[in-house]
């Protein structure tokens, strides 16, 4: 059995439900904000370092006092699983992080997408009818069921997108049965050209569909209009065109998402069924975004995504994934006599010429890039199983 998210969205929720999610997440937004400046003063002023106890306790003081009685308003559950879950992993990625990647925690604004988690004492599931009903809630959630729910939840969590549309995500305990053998084994090589997402060792290509520059033309016209418009203020809450516009940039840029998603579901879908064995880089995204004439292209690729879903599903389904080092020069090595690529012998240089073909000169042999890289990628993998 493993843990498993399935996410639905609520079906146009009333005055009285968006009133309630509205309620609890600018509660779960102010314990989260009000905790950190208690354990930020504690820090600069008494030297005092905190946790989670003394959070708990600062929360139950704020309760008691008249200024936030309204917190009692809304399920308790949400505002210490903020605590416990949200700023305990934000303090411990601040103390983990190498060179500031990750930063002291920041204050959670109001314009940022909202969560708000709830512990299975602070709802009830009708298994016949699969509705889920939260605290503090006179009626069950209306949900889109588009798949049942395989077991009972054991936790879900309340959340809204950028275009005002509410969603519910269940955890839960699904069993996967393992898949028969292939006896097929590959290595693959990531790439973010139009022609070639995944190449395969066996020459086999996957192509990239390049979504961000098939949405881009559409979400820069309205764009540019939006520039033109009277932006929120001070003030002034601005113009009722410029808040369609920035509706519809978002409506543009999650049906773009969506997308990535769904192709990325179902390449790495096909992957494990089809092999055994799937040998693989260990790409460092974050990293290689860095370099600003490729970091659009990296990130449309959503390599980050494709490895992490490979690997779930790999162990979900019996299948196994190698991982190589990240500086083995799999698209330098000659694949059929090993040899490294040499400047010198070639005449040119690598990085300036990107060739996306060349000729070993100690064996002869012709190679596409991305297809020797795959097969240097699967002979280092066979070596590690």
């Amino acid at each position: 059995m493993t843990l498993q998210g399935q996410k639905y969205k609520l079906k146009n929720p009333n005055k009285e439900e968006k009133s309630y999610f509205d309620r609890t997440f600018g509660c779960v937004r102010k314990v989260f904000n009000k905790a950190l400046d208690y354990a930020k003063n504690q820090y600069e002023e008494h030297g005092n370092s905190t946790n989670y106890y003394d959070w708990s306790k600062y929360l139950t003081a704020l309760k008691k006092s008249p200024e936030y009685a309204y917190l009692k308003d809304v399920s308790a559950v949400p505002l210490v699983e903020t605590l416990r879950v949200d700023l305990t992993n934000a303090f411990k990625n601040f103390f983990k992080s190498k060179k500031g990647k990750y930063g002291y925690p920041k204050f959670k604004k109001y314009s940022d997408l909202p969560s708000a988690t709830f512990k299975p004492n602070a709802f009830t599931y009708n298994p016949d009818t699969q509705e889920i009903k939260l605290a503090k809630m006179q009626k069950p959630l209306r949900v889109i069921m588009h798949r049942p729910l395989p077991g009972k939840p054991k936790q879900v969590t309340l959340s809204r997108d950028s275009l005002g549309d509410y969603y519910i995500s269940c955890l839960v305990e699904k069993a996967y049965e393992k898949l028969p053998a292939t006896g097929n084994i590959t290595g693959i090589d990531l790439g973010c050209r139009k022609e070639s997402l995944v190449t395969f060792s066996d020459g086999k290509k996957i192509p990239n569909p390049k979504y961000a520059d098939k949405f881009a033309k559409d979400i820069a016209h309205f764009q540019r209009i939006m520039a033109r418009k009277q932006k929120p203020s001070k003030g002034s809450e601005g113009s009722g065109r410029y808040k369609k516009l920035k509706l519809q940039v978002a409506e543009l840029k999650k049906k773009e998402a969506r997308c990535r998603a769904h192709y990325t579901h179902n390449v790495s879908k096909q992957m494990v069924e089809n092999y055994d064995v799937v040998s693989m880089e260990t790409l460092r995204p974050s990293n290689m975004v860095k370099n600003k004439p490729r970091a659009r292209s990296i990130q449309d690729a959503n390599w980050s995504e494709l490895q992490r879903q490979i690997e779930y599903k790999a162990e979900r389904r019996g299948r196994k994934v190698v991982k190589i080092d990240q500086w083995f020069p799999s698209s330098k090595t000659c694949s059929k006599c090993d040899k490294y690529y040499n400047d010198e012998k070639q005449g040119t240089e690598w990085k300036a010429k990107h060739l996306d073909e060349w000729t070993c000169v100690y064996c002869g042999e012709h190679h596409d890039r991305d297809i020797n890289a795959a097969r240097n990628i699967l002979k280092e993998g066979k070596k590690k199983i």
